[in-house]
């Protein structure tokens, strides 16, 4: 009862201690203080009732239950004591607690012996926990719940038959106390007292000798909570602490977390509408996020159609206008503002087509918005391709336009305004393109749209090619290339190509005899746009090289007494050609009536001889030349001009024998 006498005078001075504070607090509040020192007073009661009860147990009554298994734990143990044989002890001793440390089996010691052992220690908090200011078991089978352990199932110092009969027969408690150092004793024979701590030095206080538990533990609303302190070991001097202290703390109040409420009020003319709240959960809760205004849509029963003047002149650095409501509603929601702040400067304007300061270049049915601004303006009026008055600022949507010509169509459209202050304008242009046109084309080799045959350049089986193409467009928008002809003086042509542009050719054709004498390629190219396409081709041929042209002619009586010329041509062909052989005037490169000699294919390699006659009336004294023609599959109609031979003279008086 003296315990019981004490702790009732502590507690009450702590009450009283307070009393300063307690007379700001509510009744309410008094009351639930109260209430938790009760509690607080009732466990400490039930505490020292159990002391007493085990100090007043003799030996005798502490052996009439006698154990069937017991164990003296010597050493903490956690995780890194797994496998030691105290753990499988320690399993033993939880089993018989009904605790299961599933899944760890043996000696390990893992996350299931560590959360039997938390099990254990919350089971025996008031033993274990509380002294340290816990309330949650930490897995660690330390000083606290070893000790607890070794009182419930340590095992008692057995004597020989030879010691006192009455030492035999005394068996402790195996409760324990700790020591200044950290260690712990147990109650030893014969008197059960706790064997002595070890000796050392008195120590000075720091942090770490003091703990503390508050009370009570949860913030009340007065938010204030008493800090009881405790010191441990035995140290001296250094820091110290007050038994108890009050200390300020974040009160949390029942936070509403749900709401009931009224029906939305109409919406105002300002397009906000309110409700209010009905109810809210948990019962007794204060604060949360009520919805109780949201923005709305204000839909009155007459919409005014407010029409303004032009704004007037700037007086006293104001200026005004008026505005009247067409629909007569009576109200003045939506109203445009009457009076402005104005400054003498002169007026500003810009008008822009589809945002451009122009001139904007448009097709046939395109859509074309004029837009304009203007500052220190009254008034605003249209000329040029469109007319009449216009708002200071404004926009304006354009017909489309057809343009039925061939030329672009030149659209003005001019704005001017007036200020107090003067006059300003400005302009924007419209450029409207004519119908589409149709495409053309032209693509030309070397830069020549002649047909310029290519000859072969040496004695060999193939031909080596080196040219350029070029070609150019006008109404397009796309072109692509194709042709017909060898593959490999194809390579790389066809295709999608620019609308301007040229193209480096160099390839090898081939001229074995298996082959036609002579080759082509056509390439052709054809371009596209709105107006349609066109499509534009070059043929390119390709002749065997005639070699050393040589020709003497002289003047000649034939066997009928008339006058001719006699002429020998000499040269060389590599491989077989279709070939045509006329005389030319050697200036203009004309060939001469009646002057054609041969008309064939030579068909062989090699030096070649070819002696003719020609009457002397068919030809006039003159410098002349032979000219090598090849022939295409249009006959005579298409020759070519291959080579020509030396210069040779023609006397209109034949030689006489």
């Amino acid at each position: 009862m003296k315990f019981k006498a004490l702790l009732i005078a502590i507690l009450l001075i702590s009450v009283f201690s307070v009393s300063g504070t307690a007379l700001a607090m509510t009744e309410q509040e008094k009351q639930t203080i109260i209430a938790e020192l009760q509690a607080e007073i009732q466990l400490l009661i039930q505490r020292i009732t159990q002391l007493q009860q085990q100090t007043t147990t003799t030996p005798s009554q502490q052996q009439a239950t006698p154990q069937d298994w017991c164990y003296t734990f010597n050493t903490n143990l956690g995780f890194v004591n797994s496998g030691s044989s105290d753990v499988g002890q320690l399993h033993t001793a939880l089993t018989k607690q009904g605790i299961s440390f599933s899944p760890d089996i043996g000696n390990i010691y893992s996350t299931g012996t560590a959360t039997a052992v938390s099990i254990f220690q919350e089971r025996y908090a008031s033993d274990v926990l509380r002294s340290h200011g816990l309330t949650k078991g930490t897995g660690f089978f330390g000083n606290s719940t070893r000790a607890k352990l070794n009182q419930l199932y340590g095992c008692t110092n057995q004597t020989n038959d030879t010691e006192d009969t009455d030492n035999q027969t005394i068996a402790c408690t195996q409760d324990a106390r700790q020591c200044a150092d950290g260690s712990w004793v147990t109650r030893i024979p014969p008197n059960c007292n706790f064997a002595p701590c070890p000796t050392q030095t008195p120590q000075t206080c720091t942090e770490n000798n003091w703990i503390f538990n508050v009370s009570p533990e949860t913030c009340p609303s007065s938010g204030q909570q008493t800090k009881i302190w405790t010191k441990i070991g035995t140290c001296t001097g250094g820091v110290s602490k007050p038994a108890y202290e009050v200390v300020s703390c974040s009160y949390q109040s029942n936070t509403c977390t749900s709401f009931y409420y009224s029906n939305w009020s109409a919406c105002s003319s300002s397009g906000v509408q309110t409700r209010i709240v009905t109810s809210s959960y948990p019962s007794g809760c204060t604060g949360g996020n009520p919805v109780t205004s949201q923005a709305c849509t204000y839909t009155p029963s007459c919409i005014p159609d407010w029409k303004c003047s032009f704004w007037s002149s700037c007086v006293n650095g104001q200026r005004t206008k008026t505005c009247t409501d067409y629909n007569y509603c009576g109200v003045t929601t939506n109203q445009p503002a009457l009076i402005e702040s104005c400054s003498e400067s002169a007026p500003i304007v810009d008008i822009k087509a589809n945002n451009s300061e122009g001139p904007l270049v448009v097709d046939n049915y395109s859509s074309v918005v004029l837009s304009w601004t203007s500052q220190n303006a009254t008034s605003c009026t249209a000329s040029g391709d469109w007319s009449g008055p216009r708002y200071t600022s404004g926009s304006e949507s354009l017909s489309k336009y057809q343009n039925p010509t061939d030329s672009v169509w030149e659209k003005t459209y001019t704005i001017t305004c007036i200020g107090s202050a003067g006059t300003a304008t400005d302009t924007v242009q419209v450029d409207v393109n004519p119908y589409p046109k149709t495409p053309t084309v032209d693509i030309k080799i070397n830069n020549s749209n002649s047909v310029n045959p290519l000859i072969q350049s040496s004695n060999s089986s193939s031909f080596n090619a080196q040219f350029t193409l070029s070609w150019s467009s006008t109404s397009a928008t796309s072109c692509t290339s194709s042709g017909s002809g060898p593959s490999v003086a194809l390579s790389g042509w066809s295709g999608s190509k620019a609308l301007t542009g040229y193209q480096n050719m160099n390839f090898n054709l081939s001229t074995s005899s298996s082959v036609d004498p002579y080759y082509y390629v056509d390439y052709k190219i054809t371009c596209s746009g709105p107006g349609g396409s066109a499509t534009d081709t070059i043929r390119i041929y390709y002749f065997r090289r005639i070699i050393n042209p040589y020709v003497s002619c002289y003047s000649n009586y034939n066997n009928l007494g008339q006058s001719v010329y006699n002429c020998s041509v000499k040269y060389s062909l590599f491989g077989s050609q279709p070939l045509v052989i006329y005389i030319l005037d050697a200036n203009d490169n004309k060939v001469k009536p009646l002057s054609a000699y041969y008309a064939g294919e030579a068909s062989s390699t090699g030096e070649k001889t070819l002696d003719f006659t020609q009457y002397i009336s068919g030809l006039p004294a003159g410098i002349y030349t032979i000219g090598f023609f090849s022939y295409t599959t249009t006959g005579l109609d298409n020759l070519i001009l291959l080579t020509k031979s030396n210069w040779f003279s023609i006397s209109s008086i034949p030689n006489q024998y």
